[in-house]
């Protein structure tokens, strides 16, 4: 009996932990959905072994957007994106961009530039030059990286969040959600 009774109540706790969680997540979803992101003034853009700035139409455009902060290995992300090569170019037929974005430490500015060159994407990849993404949009400030992948439309408003290859089901909301931002 005195071993049941701390079994039933680790139980208890497990399934509680879980709700929390479950509870948390859906109130920062609330929270965010309503948001618009603002992205960086200063952003360069790292494409087929050159450097330069962001070119300005991409600011008008629907795009999902990859946030990779300071804090994540960046390393090991950018040799995950190679993943994205087929979805990427997907995308483009439904006039969005893929849109990674990420923010080097400070000392690693260089490194991270020859690291993206070394790869061959079949996309960009943006580096928020000054770590303002943040900054700009306070709203994700601390919030789990599995919501730094967020789908926006031509006005930046917030359409979904999440990674589409995350499972089938997100994708296919993903791809829906896609069309309705067409549609606008």
């Amino acid at each position: 009996m005195r071993r049941i009774l701390p079994i039933v109540i680790l139980c208890f706790l497990a399934v509680a932990s879980t709700g929390c969680k479950k509870a948390q997540l859906r109130r920062q979803l609330k929270e965010l959905m309503g948001s618009t992101i603002v992205l960086p003034e200063k952003i360069s853009c790292v494409y087929n072994g050159e450097v330069y700035p962001m070119p300005d139409y991409l600011r008008e455009k629907a795009m999902l957007i990859m946030y990779i902060d300071s804090t994540e290995c960046t390393g090991c992300r950018l040799s995950k994106l190679v993943e994205y090569h087929s979805f990427a170019e997907k995308l483009r037929e439904w006039n969005t961009e893929f849109f990674v974005l990420l923010t080097p430490k400070r000392n690693e500015q260089e490194y991270v530039t020859d690291l993206i060159l070394s790869y061959v994407y079949p996309f960009a990849v943006f580096m928020d030059d000054e770590g303002a993404f943040f900054l700009r949009n306070p709203q994700f400030t601390g919030k789990p990286s599995n919501l730094h992948t967020m789908l926006v439309d031509q006005e930046k408003r917030l359409a979904l969040l999440g990674d589409p290859l995350g499972s089938d089901a997100m994708l296919e909301l993903f791809f829906k959600r896609i069309q309705t931002i067409n549609k606008q």
